[in-house]
């Protein structure tokens, strides 16, 4: 304990708050003037509510204004110490009266939960003064009741009985006259002779009685003395434990010398009507306390548009002041807009007893603009209950975001319309720069073909040039030795020799056959090399008029090897059926790339038939071994040509392969669409053929084809070219043109 007080009122060694400020004059005084006056504020508040419990000693509740005194002296304190912390750094003991205010605190506020239900149940002085109106219409009533029961004393006493109340009546000694049977059944006097007997004789009857004697006794003389009818509520606690309250009413009767005749009492049973009012006094409190609280206005408006009422969390929350509304028609205060569709609505839900909803803007007290959200529902049969919120924030948040989501619609189809541009131009750069890459590759390969062509041609030239003189110079030397032979018929032994030695008829026999096929040979390799000049056609960059059979039939040299039988493929057959074609205005390099990039297709189109017809063979276990080797259908390429109409030439491509589908038939001409698998086709040469043909011809490519049935490739072409502008350089390899 020592050492906890030595902990408080020392400082230990924390340095005094005022180094947190630096020393600043300014800062520290401004810290201790406004934790003094809080103090100061705090110390006097407690003093003024120990002031007013004082002086009003009838305050329900009293002890927590102590309570809220306790709690703000503890928070004036903590100010304090904030001042006393600057020089001397006992933060132990400011700690120790901030938990001391926080304990406080709590307490309070639960304390006061706790007392929210009381003090909400405490009647209001409207509600005193009205009870106290009701009670006196009542008296008044049964004052009246009173005088007809006296003026007609005969005819109630023969119906008494009747009577629902608790009814009796003694004469001026107290004596039991008349009883009917709810008295005597209050009583537990049923069965009991009780006319003649005083409230004395009557105690042995009944224990209910004897505890209720003094209390009746004293109501009555009380009755006596007034001299009129003594009107109270008593409650009567019954054997059973439980408690009734009833509206007593005693009417005291006199002789006509002043002396007593008799009193009358009639006890009504008020209990259930209690526990109504009661209950309608709570239900009322809740409900005005919930109509307090409700942020809205509520106005009550007549079916003829006057306003009745009106409750509003605040006065600036309306139009006007209610002084000048409450009493008149919703035309004389409303804009005329405004009117007439209130009354609409107000006419319209007392007639159909649904809630109409209606949202305007108005200029309220503040002086701005505000969106207001009405709903006006039925509440009498000629009376709207009209409940207005202010929907300000609301509507301007959603102006915000319908505003945001404008913006963001106009962003998002920017954007995706920025998608599409770079979509678009990425598929086009992909597109161009594959057809670059494929045309680099067909130039470097007429660069080869020509650069190969070149290369060979020269020495077949001078060999076939060279074999004329030597075929000359053979000849005349074979001549010489025949003649030399017939005119010496013995030669020496060493020149017969050699002759023996040589073969000599042989010799002569078979060197002029083999200088024939030299020749021969020669003359085929100078038709190859014309044909490679043909496919290459380096210096045809331009349209010009050629001989397409001569393409095709460089394509077809190109293509030889590919054509030769292999292993599992027997030969591929060409079958030409050339027509008789004039020449045509053409690139002649572009149409020798389509036309090996057709033809190319044909064979991998029957070299995959030839694949799948032995891989269905070897996997169907049904076949026999006969029909495993039965001769398959022999692969074919047919070539055709035609006129039509002198104006154009048709070249007819088509093999016996598996054929296509319509599905892939559709998109053969796309851009990077192929059906190989990955790596072996880039899916660039249909649509380049189809560049070539339909933009930078002005012919058309056309496929037909079914499962089963192979392909044709029909090629149409102009026999006579217009000038069609391009955008590539006419190197005669790209196909990105437009025409």
């Amino acid at each position: 304990m020592p050492s906890l007080l030595h902990n408080l009122f020392t400082s230990g060694q924390f340095i005094p708050h005022g180094h947190c400020y630096l020393w600043k004059t300014g800062l520290v005084w401004l810290h201790i003037l406004s934790d003094g006056l809080i103090a100061l504020a705090y110390y006097s508040i407690p003093l003024l509510l120990v002031y007013i419990v004082r002086k009003r000693g009838d305050l329900p509740f009293d002890w927590v204004f102590l309570l809220f005194g306790s709690f703000i002296i503890a928070c004036g304190t903590s100010h304090v110490l904030e001042i006393w912390t600057l020089w001397h750094p006992m933060y132990w003991l400011s700690g120790l009266v901030k938990a001391v205010a926080a304990v406080i605190s709590v307490a309070t506020g639960i304390v006061l939960m706790s007392l929210i239900p009381n003090i909400l149940a405490l009647p209001s002085p409207a509600q005193i003064e009205e009870a106290n109106r009701r009670l006196k219409s009542e008296i008044q009533e049964r004052q009246q009741i009173e005088v007809q029961l006296r003026s007609q004393e005969y005819w109630l006493n023969t119906l008494i009985d009747a009577v629902p109340n608790v009814v009796n009546m003694k004469d001026g000694e107290g004596r039991w006259l008349i009883s009917n049977q709810e008295g005597l059944k209050l009583f537990q006097l049923e069965g009991v002779d009780y006319q003649g007997k005083t409230d004395a004789e009557l105690e042995e009857y009944t224990e209910f009685y004897q505890e209720a004697l003094f209390d009746c006794q004293e109501s009555d003389e009380r009755a006596w003395r007034a001299e009129t009818i003594s009107h109270y509520e008593e409650e009567i606690l019954l054997p059973d434990g439980s408690a009734k309250k009833f509206d007593v009413a005693k009417v005291p009767l006199f002789n006509p010398d002043g002396s007593r005749k008799g009193i009358v009492v009639v006890a009504s049973d008020i209990t259930q009507r209690k526990q109504v009012e009661a209950a309608l006094r709570e239900s009322e409190a809740k409900n005005r306390a919930f109509i307090q609280a409700l942020p809205d206005m509520l106005f009550r408006i007549c079916s003829d548009g006057t306003f009745m009422d009106f409750q509003a969390p605040r006065e600036d929350a309306l139009a006007m002041p209610p002084s000048h509304f409450l009493g008149k028609s919703v035309w004389e205060v409303l804009p005329a807009e405004l009117a007439e569709a209130t009354m609409y609505n107000v006419s319209k839900a007392i007639a159909s007893g649904e809630t109409q909803l209606y949202e305007y803007q108005m200029t309220s007290l503040d002086g701005n603009q505000h969106d207001y959200e009405a709903r006006y529902a039925r509440s009498l049969e000629s009376e709207a209950l009209v409940i207005v919120r202010d929907i300000s924030e609301r509507q301007a948040a959603l102006r915000e975001r319908k505003q945001a989501e404008i913006a963001l619609q106009k962003s998002e189809a920017q954007l995706r319309e920025q998608t599409l541009h770079l979509e678009k131009t990425l598929c086009e750069l992909k597109q161009t720069q594959s057809q670059l890459i494929q045309s680099e590759k067909m130039s470097s390969l007429g660069q080869l073909v020509a650069g190969v062509a070149h290369e060979i041609n020269n020495p077949i030239n001078f060999i076939y040039a060279n074999l004329i003189h030597t075929d000359e110079y053979t000849k005349e030397l074979l001549h010489l030795i025949r003649l030399y032979q017939q005119h010496n018929c013995e030669p020496v032994p060493e020149i017969a020799a050699v002759v023996e030695n040589l073969d000599l008829d042989f010799l002569q026999e078979d060197l002029p056959k083999m200088l024939s096929s030299m020749k021969a040979g020669t003359n085929r390799i100078r038709g190859i090399v014309l044909s490679l000049r043909n496919f290459s056609r380096l210096d045809e960059a331009e349209v010009k008029a050629v001989n397409l059979h001569e393409g095709i039939d460089s394509t077809l040299l190109i293509l030889q090897n590919r054509l030769k039988g292999k292993l599992g493929r027997p030969a591929i057959e060409i079958i030409k059926e050339y027509g008789n074609l004039p020449p045509i205005e053409c690139y002649a390099r572009q149409l020798n790339q389509v036309f090996i990039n057709i033809i190319t297709n044909a064979i991998d189109a029957l070299e995959e038939a030839e694949a799948q017809r032995r891989r269905s063979a070897e996997e169907n276990l049904v076949h026999s071994p006969q029909q495993l080797r039965s001769p398959a259908p022999l692969p074919w390429i047919r070539i055709r040509t035609e006129v039509q109409d002198d104006r154009q030439v048709v070249v007819r491509i088509s093999d016996n392969g598996l054929g296509i589908t319509e599905e892939v038939r559709q998109k053969l001409f796309d851009p990077f669409f192929t059906t190989k698998p990955v790596g072996s086709g880039t899916g660039l040469g249909l649509s380049i053929s189809y560049q070539i043909v339909v933009e930078k011809h002005g012919g058309s490519l056309k496929c037909v084809s079914a499962p089963g049935q192979g392909a044709e490739f029909a090629i149409a072409i102009p026999v006579q070219q217009q000038y069609r502008q391009t955008s590539v350089v006419r190197d005669g390899n790209s196909a990105a043109v437009s025409g």
